[in-house]
């Protein structure tokens, strides 16, 4: 009896495959670790962790874990809120860039009695540069 071939749908990632991507790099970036170091520490090459963070690819359960091991934090920190609102995706976005975290870094140090004057200075900075 001839065996029955089953053509393999390539598999497609989600936006939740991309959320945990993006929780990954931010994290790896407040630690400052690198791609190589995480990948390192989880058994994976570089350009693996690259897919991971990009969305590209997904991640099975025992490598999240190794992950989430490798980052200190719990498997939960790496799952984005169900409910997320729409403008969610532009703080995603924003913190999990170099950016953002280096920003959201420095920001942690400033005396709570000074962040209000430089919200405010940087949200007059961002009209004069939307004109």
């Amino acid at each position: 009896m001839p065996k029955s071939t089953s053509i393999k749908k390539p598999r497609s990632t989600t936006e939740t495959d991309a959320k945990i991507g993006r929780r990954i790099r931010m994290r790896r970036l407040e630690l400052s670790m690198s791609q190589t170091d995480l990948a390192n520490a989880v058994g994976v090459t570089f350009q693996q962790i690259q897919k991971y963070e990009k969305g590209i690819n997904g991640i099975r359960g025992s490598r999240l874990a190794a992950i989430a091991a490798a980052l200190q934090v719990d498997l939960p920190f790496l799952f984005a809120a169900k409910d997320a609102a729409p403008d969610d995706t532009i703080v995603d976005k924003f913190i999990t860039s170099l950016e953002g975290v280096r920003i959201a870094k420095a920001f942690a140090l400033i005396p709570e009695s000074t962040r209000a004057t430089i919200v405010k200075l940087t949200e007059a900075l961002a009209l004069d540069f939307g004109r």
